[in-house]
């Protein structure tokens, strides 16, 4: 499986290890990535548990809701002109 991360997922998984292997506090680990402690705390299960897939957003590659629901509109409404 080939993995495209972003920068900022790349970042954090850089930091999240410097915190595994103790190098790194969890306070330091938020303060460099702008996060709060909890969300470490949640990131470094996710890391534990699926590897550095696990950071990467589970919305990449969705179509948004609202593109969803304009279709279905435009869709119901038969491609016909809406004037109001």
């Amino acid at each position: 499986m080939e993995l495209n991360m972003s920068e900022k997922e790349l970042d954090r998984v850089i930091v999240l290890r410097s915190v595994l292997d103790g190098s790194l506090t969890k306070v330091k680990a938020a303060t460099t990535l702008g996060l709060s402690e909890r969300q470490i705390r949640r990131l470094l299960v996710k890391l534990k548990s699926h590897g550095p897939q696990g950071l990467i957003s589970p919305k990449r590659g969705k179509t948004p809701l609202s593109v969803r629901v304009f279709c279905q509109n435009f869709l119901i409404l038969g491609g016909t002109v809406y004037w109001g």
